[in-house]
Order: structure tokens, then C-alpha cells, then sequence
């Protein structure tokens, strides 16, 4: 911590250092320890911690910024100007105090140039990154930490299974730290084990590891600054076989999560039929206990990445796919929640859940049926198109649209959907002229697969409609609006919402050509 503090007070210029090391090594304790140490003291303007691997920083910025700083930049700036904002007007300590030192930790950085346009650029914020690459820019300033010496280890290991079991095997423990390579991760999960666990010693420990895992033996002779995943494995091997078979299935449920907190509502709803006090127990009692599952937040648990990585393994060595199929009906039950301009409570609530349907995306859309395909995309769509950030939600919808015509073939109706869609999102930034084309080739593609009476072929029609009004093609649009009415009155009904806003534009169009007309 004394280095790290020294590394970021020394530079004239922007401070940037990145704690460097592999998976499992402590960099992320070591900068909350550094908080903890040094944050008060050397930080009077505060501290923002974000959290960047599969999260949206930008997102995440400007959520920190409304909910603690009382930051609300307008919503019509481009995504990089709002953050610039709400760096800018970072609250003062006193009107003689203008430049107090803030610190921003940016944990588990994987490509700078990625985080780059979203961060302070003035002296008076000091960054620190923590991550696995050995390098990240020529302005970044590397920190490695390498792994624990012997009695640091070994004063782990007492800390966490009790010093006088570890001095009376001392010869043992010694011998069993430098199997596991001394490796932070390896040791604690270890310690936890042996706590769990008063009566076993470690020299059954030790032969129980090498039995188990016999290729981990290179942990133990590693190069400084390498590590090798099997060591590890074998460790959270243990704790795997302590746990029921109901409590693995859980686990495995777990890992279909995106590394990113999880929000507990959504894993009850994979598990329908079992009573949410025995889930509850298989989660703290068991995986909670064996340090397999880590609670981040209320209602809110994360696997930590290896452990991540061991039970997907797991998963798929498991050759059932209804743990998978289970997690995907949810994803899009999740999706379907959101209104198409989706209220602020409702994307707060939602928000925890983006990492996760993105990962939907990236790793389980296989195991989506063709009839939900678009509703990851959708929900994610919705979810950033709600709160303005149009960028974000034009990539998922664009995506929406090449992943059906790959998937499901130019003619099917959810492109016709995805189609409509994008079309909305440009309509709603008065983007006529890109929406129109997108309009037009949905309501041709509904008409050809459902048929002109169908209540999507209404709908295309009616968003065609306004469209046309909002371009002062007034007559079009009484056209196209007067084709959709009696398809709402027939389907929707004609003191139905829709078939009375139906109604108020084809009103407001007659008044339109009138005024024209005379």
C-alpha cells in the first residue's frame, strides 16, 4: 500500500497507476485496503469506485453521479459530454477549497482504450486501475504485485483456521503453502475449508489436494507473477464435493449469471418449485459458507471469476441443459416486463440486470427458442433507449435485426418486429428519414406473412402514419392512419387505449388538412 501510495502522489501531471497481476493475486483488496488506509486523508474530495469488467461505465457514471452527487446533466448531450458534466462539476468542499483531491478506482480493467473517453482529464482526480494485463498505455504507470512470501502465507492461513492449528503442524502448513504456490485466493479458499472443517488435518489435506488434482503440482514451483488455473481448481474442487446436490444445481444455475452482482428475485423464479426458505439455505448455509458464493449487496450475490469459470465447467460437463433452459425463460421474462418506453422506475429496477442479458446474448442465445429470440435485445434496447442513451440502444437493436435474419431468415415476422423497432428508436430522436425506410419494410413484410387484417400490420401502419405527420405528409398519414382504425376497433376494441389515441391522430390530421385547405 506504501508503494502504490508513493506511485500515485508522485506525478505532476494526471495520475494514473494500474495494480498489475494475475487472477486470484488480491488486486482488488489491495485497492480497497488502500481506501481504507489512505482514502480520507489523501482524498478529501471523495472516492468513486466503479466496477468495469462486463459493466456499462458510462451507465455507471452517471448513476454514482445522480444518486451521490446530485449531478443531472441534459439528457440531450452526446453520452461523453454528460460525463464530462459530471466530472466538471464535482461538488467543492468549501468555496475557498476548489481543487480537493478525489480518487476513482476503476476495478478490473481489460482494455483501456475502452474506458479512456469516459474518464476525468484535470489534476484534481487521481486514477488507480486494478487488472490482470501487464500493460495497458505508455501513460499508465504499472504496479505488479507478486505473490505472498512464506509467512505472510502462513499468517493467512492462522488468521483464517486458527493459529494454534497451524503452529502445531507448522512443518505441514509450510509445506502446503508452497503447494498451493501462495496464491491469496488458493490459500484463503483453503483456510476456509480447513475452518469448515475442526477435525481434519492438514496433512490429509495435503494428500487429499494431490490425489485430487494431481496436475496442480506446477502451482507450487510457478514463476513469479504466473499462475495456473488448476491449482486453483482443485481448490474449489473441495468445496464442490462438500456441497448437496441440491446446492450444486444452484451453483450451476448461479454461474448461467454474467460476472456481475446477481439480483436474488431472479434466481428464485429459476427455481418455481422449490420453497424459497430451502433455497435460501442451500445459498447461506452452504455456498455462502464454503466461500463459493460472495454477498456484494442486499438480495445481490457474485461468484468471484474463477469460481465462475470452474462451475460453468462443471455445468457443461453436466450434459442437462434444463439448469440453462430454466435461466433463459427468466432472462426473457425479464425482458417482457419493460413498457416500450419503460418508466424510471422500472429501468432502476431493471438496471442490475444489463451484464446479465447481455451475457444472454453473448453466451446462451443458442438455447433461446426462435419465438424469444428478439427479447434480449429488446429488453436491453428498451432499457437505454428509456433513459436517452439512443448509442447504446441502437447497437442491441441493430444486432436484434442481423441475429434474426441469421437465425430465422429474411421473412419472419420478428424481423419485420426487429425492423420496427429500430425504426422507433430513430423516430423518437427525429430521425425520420432513417425511420421511414425501416417503417415501410415492416407494415410490406407484415402484410406478406400475416395477412393485411392483423393487428401488427395495424401497428405498422399507424406508426407509419404518425411518421408522416410528423414530416407535414398530412394526407399520407390520414391514409395510412384511416387504414389501421378499423383493424384496432376489430382486434382491440373501440374504447381501447390504442384505438382512442388511434382516433386523436386521425383528428388531429383532419385539422392539419384543413388548415391546408384553406
Amino acid at each position: 500500500m506504501q508503494r502504490l501510495h508513493d506511485q500515485l502522489q508522485q506525478s505532476n501531471q494526471v495520475a494514473i497507476t494500474a495494480v498489475v497481476g494475475m487472477g486470484g493475486i488480491g488486486k482488488t483488496e489491495l485497492a480497497l485496503q488502500y481506501v481504507k488506509t489512505y482514502g480520507a486523508q489523501a482524498y478529501p474530495g471523495g472516492i468513486c469506485w466503479l466496477d468495469v469488467r462486463d459493466q456499462d461505465i458510462a451507465l455507471q457514471i452517471m448513476t454514482f453521479a445522480a444518486a451521490c452527487l446530485d449531478l443531472h446533466p441534459a439528457e440531450e448531450l452526446p453520452l461523453e459530454a454528460r460525463i464530462a458534466y459530471c466530472w466538471n462539476h464535482w461538488p467543492k468542499l468549501s468555496d475557498l477549497d476548489t481543487a480537493a483531491p478525489v480518487l476513482i478506482v476503476l476495478d478490473d480493467v481489460s482494455e483501456y482504450d475502452k474506458i479512456a473517453p469516459y474518464l476525468p482529464t484535470t489534476e484534481r482526480f487521481t486514477r488507480l486501475i486494478t487488472t490482470r494485463r501487464q500493460s495497458l498505455a505508455t501513460t499508465v504507470k504499472a504496479l505488479q504485485i507478486d505473490v505472498l512470501d512464506e509467512p505472510a502465507a502462513l499468517d493467512l492461513l492462522k488468521q483464517l483456521a486458527g493459529q494454534e492449528r497451524i503452529e502445531h503442524q507448522l512443518e505441514t502448513a509450510t509445506t502446503l503453502c508452497d503447494w498451493l504456490g501462495y496464491l491469496p485466493l488458493a490459500l484463503e479458499l483453503v483456510g476456509r475449508y480447513l475452518a469448515r472443517k475442526p477435525d481434519l488435518s492438514l496433512k490429509a489435506l495435503q494428500t487429499r489436494l494431490e490425489a485430487q488434482a494431481l496436475a496442480a503440482r506446477a502451482l507450487a514451483s510457478a514463476e513469479p507473477g504466473m499462475t495456473n488455473a488448476l491449482g486453483v481448481a482443485s481448490a474449489f474442487e473441495l468445496s464442490w464435493q462438500a456441497l448437496s446436490a441440491e446446492a450444486q444445481d444452484l451453483a450451476k444455475l448461479l454461474s448461467c449469471f454474467a460476472l456481475a452482482p446477481i439480483p436474488w428475485e431472479r434466481v428464485a423464479t429459476c427455481f418455481p418449485n422449490i420453497e424459497t426458505e430451502a433455497l435460501e439455505d442451500q445459498r447461506d448455509d452452504e455456498l455462502k459458507r464454503l466461500s463459493v458464493l460472495t454477498r456484494v449487496a442486499v438480495n445481490r450475490y457474485q461468484l468471484h471469476p474463477l469460481i465462475h469459470t470452474f462451475i460453468r465447467a462443471k455445468l457443461s460437463a453436466s450434459d442437462d441443459s434444463s439448469l440453462i433452459t430454466a435461466y433463459c425463460q427468466t432472462m426473457v421474462a425479464a425482458s417482457q416486463e419493460l413498457d416500450v418506453t419503460p418508466t424510471q422506475p422500472q429501468w432502476v429496477a431493471w438496471r442490475d440486470l444489463t451484464p446479465h442479458m447481455a451475457d444472454v446474448i453473448h453466451q446462451w442465445l443458442p438455447q433461446v427458442d426462435d419465438d424469444d429470440l428478439v427479447w434480449p435485445y429488446v429488453g436491453l434496447g428498451r432499457f437505454y433507449a428509456g433513459q436517452g442513451l439512443y448509442a447504446q440502444a441502437e447497437s442491441w437493436y441493430d444486432q436484434c435485426l442481423v441475429m434474426t435474419r441469421e437465425r430465422l431468415g429474411d421473412e419472419h415476422p420478428d424481423v419485420a418486429s426487429s425492423l420496427n423497432n429500430l425504426a422507433l428508436l430513430y423516430y423518437n430522436q427525429g430521425r425520420y428519414a432513417e425511420a421511414e425506410p425501416l417503417y415501410q419494410a415492416a407494415l410490406a413484410m407484415r402484410k406478406r406473412l400475416l395477412g393485411d387484417e392483423h393487428p401488427d400490420v395495424a401497428s405498422s401502419l399507424f406508426n407509419l402514419g404518425t411518421l408522416r405527420y410528423q414530416q407535414k405528409h398530412f394526407e399520407s398519414a390520414n391514409e395510412l392512419l384511416s387504414e389501421a382504425l378499423p383493424i384496432y376497433m376489430r382486434t382491440l376494441g373501440k374504447n381501447h387505449p390504442n384505438t382512442q389515441a388511434l382516433q386523436s391522430w386521425i383528428e388531429a390530421v383532419h385539422v392539419k388538412i384543413a388548415e391546408a385547405q384553406a
